[in-house]
């Protein structure tokens, strides 16, 4: 193959600068394009990063402006095995003590065995 230096080298010509400075005239637009792609992709890259924080933004103001957010109370018990606790957006910000004064103990009560379920059960009268 015959080599581009070689083209009008009986006029002075130097071929391979020519092309090459022709090539470059050629691809001047397409760099130009290329770096405009790239500057409006990143404008596009931030305004979608403002655009995320602008919606965190809104989503945390729309939290704050929620009545539970401000009412908010919470609930710990030292022992939670022996007493749970609990709390509802209506319960009283407060510090509470449970005292136990006494444990409750299983209790059960039996009679006689009855003949049968038609049969009156004691007599007396049974107040509630």
């Amino acid at each position: 193959m015959a080599s581009i230096s070689n083209l009008g080298s009986a006029a002075g010509i130097n071929g391979e600068a020519l092309i090459s400075q022709l090539l470059a005239v050629e691809k001047a637009p397409i760099d130009a394009v290329t770096a405009a792609n790239t500057k409006l992709s990143t404008k596009v890259s931030t305004w979608g990063r403002i655009q995320s924080a602008f919606s965190a933004l809104q989503d945390a103001s729309a939290a704050l402006n929620k009545n539970d957010f401000w009412s908010a109370t919470t609930a710990t018990s030292s022992d939670a095995n022996a007493v749970a606790v609990t709390t509802s957006n209506t319960s009283s910000p407060g510090s509470y003590s449970v005292e136990v004064q006494a444990l409750a103990q299983a209790q059960y009560l039996a009679t006689a065995p009855v003949a049968s379920k038609a049969d009156a059960f004691g007599s007396g009268t049974l107040r509630i």
